[in-house]
């Protein structure tokens, strides 16, 4: 080598060693950046493509700017679930205290979520993953997206038949299923809505453009329900071309000026909007890091408000007018110590209150309805309410509904889906799905055997109290896809009957059924005690008796082989629904389930 060699080597020898040490310097500095801040969150994207991915991103940022004490660490996987997985797994070396995801494939995701999970707090943005015990997961109900367009094809029918053309995502999306599904049946119940064919389309996918142009120009419609904004240019462009003018209804997490420009220019009549749950996400998860609420208060599952936007009503994205008189109807609940937080409300706003009243749960159910209409006719903003029962409701919630008073429903599930398609109405209560499948997994992974099928015997609640069908409900669609694990039979009992016909109404469903009953699911397990002495000599040792309850509190009782229990709704949930109905003029949240916890005695 000669000089001239030996020089250039010198110098790239010592451009290599200048790098790394520039290279170590930026990486040092950028923990000791991120070593300043008391949390260090995590926030992985399945991409940032599409423009949900994209809002999603910009307001996570914008939010996170309001913390001095939090720094966000951002990842991109482009679609790629292999590229997910590194990226959580580099989050995780980074040290995060918490992980935002918005996952690519369930399926692929699943373990390396659960592994985490365990580790740190994780909140999912818009899929679920059942297997993990992640903290928190917050979507859309995109079944009711798709209540909701078939609801404003019903509207714009006028009584006559309307052939739609409903332009799906990809068919691999469980999703854009969801969404379709709810079309479907909002059609059926509209009895004016003819679907002149379905077509499922990933927009990310080469030569999609080709096929909804043969589409657009072939079939016969007068009408398109398109599930994502993604797909809305396209469509335009093409209907351009083929010179044809129909309503166009669009669901999307996205919203801008350029969607309410087509809005108002006719080019869309309806958009179907969800909030992202940036916002949400952030302050549960600061919750959960500064431990601001107490153990179980924080809710499991949180589905957001999706809201319907046309030409003639844009609110809340252009509305600024507040028409609230602060006034708030609280009728009295047990599923929490209602003493504070009416001496918080008090303080904020004008509150007329009733007690719970009455000795049996006919009477609860006479007395709130004639509360409910007196607080209606007081012109209150809000009513604050725990159905007893579901029937009976329709006509005081419609009108409700229509007249603009917000109704905070607790509980009483089957009460809120009959008008959840309102923007007006918001649920807070039991995850009544969570129990049953935590239930189906104990009755597969423990108790069914090869050697025989597993029958059910359910001793429920009066039915028309709030949860017992929707706990039933719940249970078929669990064992639906279990052909030897059925309902056997059902007796209904009251809590205050007479041990006697506890015991009788036993007896005779095991006198009917002896040889087919092997599990007795409990649908409140302080029934407990009852049962046990009511049983007698009935219970063998392959008899399993499982149960849940909402009463927060899981009972320590050999009896019951697996039980599950609702933590009670923490004050904090209400006041923040109120709150936020106050400051913005609407919600943004639809759906607040409380967390379960299980227990196998």
């Amino acid at each position: 080598m000669d000089r001239h060699q030996w020089v250039f080597a010198g110098l790239v020898t010592g451009l290599v060693i200048v790098i790394i040490i520039m290279v170590t310097f930026l990486q040092v500095d950028r923990k000791d950046e991120y070593e300043t801040v008391d949390y260090l969150i995590g926030v992985s994207h399945a991409n940032l493509v599409e423009e949900w991915q994209i809002a999603l991103h910009n307001d996570m940022k914008k939010q996170a700017n309001e913390f001095s004490h939090i720094k966000l660490i951002s990842t991109n996987a482009g679609n790629s679930s292999f590229q997910q997985i590194d990226d959580v797994n580099k989050l995780k070396d980074y040290g995060i205290d918490l992980l935002i995801i918005s996952v690519n494939e369930v399926g692929a995701l699943e373990s390396t979520i659960e592994e985490i999970s365990g580790e740190i707090p994780v909140i999912l943005l818009d899929k679920s993953v059942d297997g993990a015990d992640y903290a928190l997961h917050i979507s859309p109900n995109y079944y009711d997206i798709g209540l909701r367009a078939a609801n404003r094809f019903d509207r714009l029918s006028a009584g006559s038949n309307m052939h739609i053309l409903t332009i799906n995502g990809s068919i691999e999306d469980e999703s854009a299923i969801q969404m379709n599904q709810g079309f479907m049946d909002g059609s059926l119940q509209s009895g004016h809505i003819v679907i002149s064919d379905q077509i499922y389309v990933d927009w990310l996918e080469p030569g999609y453009r080709d096929f909804l142009n043969k589409t657009l120009e072939e079939q016969l419609y007068n009408g398109i329900y398109i599930q994502s904004t993604e797909l809305v240019l396209d469509v335009m462009e093409t209907l351009k071309s083929l010179g044809k003018k129909v309503p166009v209804v669009v669901s999307g997490k996205y919203i801008s000026d350029k969607y309410l420009t087509y809005l108002d220019i006719g080019d869309i009549d309806t958009l179907i909007y969800t909030p992202l749950g940036a916002t949400e996400a952030l302050n549960y998860g600061l919750s959960f890091l500064e431990n601001k609420m107490e153990l179980g208060s924080i809710p499991k599952r949180i589905t957001m408000n999706s809201f319907t936007i046309n030409k003639e009503d844009q609110s809340p994205v252009r509305s600024t007018e507040r028409n609230f008189s602060k006034k708030i109807g609280f009728i009295g609940t047990d599923l929490f110590d209602e003493n504070n937080i009416l001496h918080d409300l008090s303080s904020q706003y004008e509150m007329i209150f009733y007690e719970r009243k009455g000795e049996d749960s006919e009477q609860i159910h006479v007395e709130q309805i004639k509360e409910f209409r007196e607080l209606m006719d007081q012109n209150v903003d809000m009513i604050i309410i725990q159905p007893e029962k579901t029937k009976g409701w329709d006509n005081l919630m419609e009108e409700a509904v229509t007249t603009g008073v917000r109704v905070i429903i607790l509980g009483n599930k089957q009460v809120y889906d009959r008008f959840k398609v309102s923007d007006n109405m918001v649920y807070i209560g039991p995850d009544y799905d969570d129990q049953s499948i935590r239930m189906t997994n104990y009755l597969i992974n423990q108790v069914y055997s090869t050697e025989y099928d597993i029958g059910i015997l359910e001793v429920t609640d009066l039915t028309e109290t709030a949860g017992t069908n929707k706990k039933s409900e719940s249970l078929s669609q669990q064992i639906s896809g279990y052909s030897r694990i059925n309902v056997i039979t059902k007796i209904s009992l009251d809590a205050s009957e007479v041990d006697s016909d506890f015991k009788e109404a036993l007896q005779l469903a095991f006198n009917r059924y002896e040889d087919d009953i092997n599990v007795i699911y409990l649908h409140n397990d302080l029934f407990a005690d009852r049962l046990e002495e009511a049983m007698g000599q009935i219970r063998d040792e392959d008899l399993v008796i499982i149960g849940s309850n909402d009463t927060g509190i899981l009972q320590d009782n050999p009896f019951i082989d697996f039980q599950v229990t609702t933590e009670l709704i923490y004050e904090d949930q209400l006041l923040t629904m109120i709150d936020s109905l106050y400051e913005t003029g609407y919600w943004n949240v639809a759906e607040i389930y409380l967390p379960n916890r299980s227990q196998v005695n």
